[in-house]
């Protein structure tokens, strides 16, 4: 497992390198105009898609996905590989995040007469739940890149996840009141940290179903 990932990390560590840089300049930008680092969120919501376009791109472009199935890995490797690289990106931009916002927090008072501090569980929250989510949608996803390829596999999915949120939102739409939208609002302010914990347990039981999904895609996949 060590040597997969090695090899998921080295072909993507450029990119990264310069998301990195594109991160720290689009926070900057977001906590003077915004005067706040809330929106930090938003690029931790970005950075799973990143990874998992990138990789798209890698097998595409360059023939990155043959070549690995042609190196001494098991499909188990290969698979888990790169669900794992994908959870450690997610990880290591929710850290770096969250030292970005406290670092606002601490510059941003001083530079910015009303700019407005974000307490540090609401940081880590929101950054937490934000890539939660979308490693929910990731998740999704995967599986069909791994059976359809790359091209097919987005439209699919993308077809897939537009009816499934039609359907959702037309059923919720019967079921759910406003009272009710303001109990689930008190609910949620009264246990944040139980909210928090519960989202980001759904996106890593989501990871692990999608992952033991696209195994037994691609190992009986003709590659």
């Amino acid at each position: 497992m060590k040597a997969i990932l090695q090899t998921e990390f080295a072909y993507v560590w450029s990119t990264l390198l310069a998301t990195l840089g594109a991160f720290v300049i689009v926070y900057a930008f977001l906590c003077w105009s915004l005067q706040t680092p809330a929106m930090m969120s938003i690029l931790c919501a970005m950075e799973p898609l990143l990874i998992m376009f990138t990789f798209m791109n890698a097998d595409m472009a360059n023939g990155w996905g043959r070549y690995r199935a042609a190196l001494p890995f098991s499909r188990r490797d290969i698979v888990v590989g790169r669900y794992a690289a994908i959870l450690l990106f997610a990880a290591a931009t929710i850290a770096a995040a969250f030292v970005l916002g406290m670092a606002g927090n601490v510059i941003g008072p001083a530079a910015i007469a009303e700019f407005e501090p974000m307490p540090a569980f609401e940081l880590a929250a929101t950054c937490i739940c934000s890539t939660a989510v979308v490693l929910v949608l990731v998740a999704c996803m995967q599986p069909f890149l791994v059976k359809f390829g790359n091209a097919k596999g987005v439209r699919y999915a993308t077809l897939a996840f537009l009816l499934v949120i039609g359907l959702g939102i037309a059923a919720l739409s019967q079921v759910l009141d406003a009272p009710m939208m303001y109990e689930v609002a008190d609910w949620i302010e009264a246990n944040a940290g139980l909210m928090v914990a519960g989202i980001a347990a759904i996106g890593a039981l989501a990871l692990a179903a999608s992952c033991a999904i696209s195994l037994r895609i691609y190992k009986r996949k003709d590659l």
